[in-house]
């Protein structure tokens, strides 16, 4: 799927719901999407498994589908579930799946679990984005002499490089962000995963497409707030 034809727009802000049972989340899905979010992404976190959240957000899509409301991208995290086997499991008309470790690190110079990924996505029907973890929070870290490197590779591996600071909540530095668009020749190639609000987002639009937000945006682990979706949506779209 070609990501321009998707989001044609300069910045795109993706919700992130931590997904913990199926009316939580189509309210947070209802509230992204009427306070401005270009889509949102499910995500389990023990609540519920990774074929559970396949369904919820199926389930999502026909009720929204059924009272009439605007399309609205949704795509998934499955934490629980190995990466390779999301692709037998997820429907093809998903449109997104978020993967946190697309295994390029700079240590396995086979790319050996990245390349079982990549195998897995051609061998399926599902044609959505992928968004891949790189130099990922939790992950071993990149050192920043490779982090260009690493980017190179990643671009034969997904279709948005994602990466993070090192923990939930915490931006990246911006420089990370600078190096690695530079690095993939193009800032659309790039998401940022993790600590981005209101206030600190204008300082990454220049480097990265996609904001995945999530605490930034949220009144507490399981609920978006309103307000805060407004305003990331607005400061994303000037």
């Amino acid at each position: 799927m070609n990501q321009h034809e998707v989001f044609p727009q300069k910045n795109v802000f993706l919700a992130v719901v931590h997904v913990t049972d199926y009316f939580q989340a189509l309210h947070n899905v209802d509230v992204a999407a009427r306070a401005g979010a270009d889509g949102a992404f499910l995500i389990s976190h023990g609540k519920v498994r990774g074929t559970e959240l396949i369904e919820i957000l199926r389930t999502i899509r026909e009720e929204r589908k059924g009272h009439g409301l605007r399309p609205f991208w949704l795509g998934i995290n499955c934490l629980d579930m190995r990466e390779t086997e999301i692709f037998k499991k997820v429907p093809p008309d998903i449109e997104g799946i978020w993967l946190d470790d697309i295994g390029i690190r700079g240590r396995d110079p086979e790319l050996r679990r990245a390349k079982g990924i990549r195998n897995a996505r051609l061998e399926s029907r599902w044609r959505g984005l992928l968004f891949g973890g790189v130099a990922f929070k939790y992950q071993e870290a990149v050192p920043p002499a490779r982090l260009a490197e690493v980017t190179r590779t990643a671009k034969d591996f997904t279709d948005v490089i994602t990466t993070s600071g090192e923990e939930t909540g915490k931006p990246p530095p911006v420089e990370k962000i600078r190096v690695m668009s530079e690095a993939a020749g193009n800032p659309d190639l790039i998401a940022v995963a993790s600590g981005m609000t209101p206030e600190n987002v204008g300082a990454y639009r220049p480097y990265a497409k996609y904001f995945l937000v999530s605490t930034g945006v949220s009144e507490s682990f399981t609920k978006l707030d309103p307000l805060r979706v407004r305003a990331f949506a607005k400061e994303v779209g000037k």
